[in-house]
Parts: C-alpha cells; structure tokens; sequence
C-alpha cells in the first residue's frame, strides 16, 4: 500500500523500518514518524493508542535537519529505536523482558535516550532489535 499521506506532504522517505505490527519512517528533511500497533508504546507518541497513517513523533521534531542525520532506524516485535549520527540512542516501546536497555522493565510510549557504559572513547556503531531483545555493536568490536 502506497501511504499517500506522506506523498502529498511532499515528503521523500530516506529509510523505513518495520515491526511486528508498526512502522518507523524517515524524511530525507530528517522527520521521523510512526504508524501501526500502538498497544506497547512503540510508536513514541506518548499513548498506546494505534495509527492508521503516519504520524510525526513529536520527541524528535525540529532535531534533524537531515536525514542522513539518523544513523539507523530499528524496529522490534514491539519496541523500537533510533540511533543517530552523534551516537545517541533512543529507544521506546515494550520494555517488560528488558529490551529498552533501562533499569526498568517497563514499556516506554515516548523516545528516551539510553545512556550504556561504554569504554572510553567508544561509541555505539550500529543497532539491531530482534522479537524480544536489542543488540548494541560499538565501533571497538564489542556486542552489548
């Protein structure tokens, strides 16, 4: 299915992600927006309410200009994440088997930045987000 909704704002989609049931997407302008299942949170809008068209997710409004900026782009059964150029990591979403990374195992229905201890001078390269479980890799070679 063609989303429209995007087309006629003029929008061109620099990446995209897919989840069980939800969907992340990025404008070359740098824009990230969600749509899908909102049932854990995973759509970063602050409810748990679900989205038949996409929807700016407001925590990230206004922060890149570029979509380039936006390293990677992730999406698990139910959480979801981004991590951008400067090396901040955001993630959302179900967090119950302890996914989000946060001391919690609480769902998270907006974007929060997670802060790992990492060695000095590393930082994390690339992300990947299975069913129920994150895998950070640093740029030292370490999986986390």
């Amino acid at each position: 299915m063609l989303i429209t909704s995007l087309l006629y704002k003029g929008l061109v989609i620099d990446q995209v992600a897919c989840g069980f049931a939800h969907t992340l997407a990025v404008s070359t302008s740098g824009q990230v927006f969600s749509w899908g299942c909102g049932k854990f949170g995973q759509l970063g809008l602050g409810t748990q309410e679900s989205k038949h068209q996409p929807v700016e997710i407001e925590a990230f409004r206004g922060k890149y200009r570029s979509g380039k900026e936006i390293q990677s782009l992730q999406c698990g059964a139910h959480h979801s994440a981004l991590l951008d150029s400067r090396g901040d990591l955001n993630m959302w979403g179900a967090g119950e088997v302890g996914q989000l990374g946060t001391s919690n195992r609480l769902d998270e229905p907006v974007p929060l930045l997670i802060k790992k201890q990492l060695n000095q001078g590393e930082n994390v390269k690339e992300i990947a987000l299975g069913y129920f479980h994150t895998l950070l890799l640093t740029d030292q070679g370490r999986v986390l």
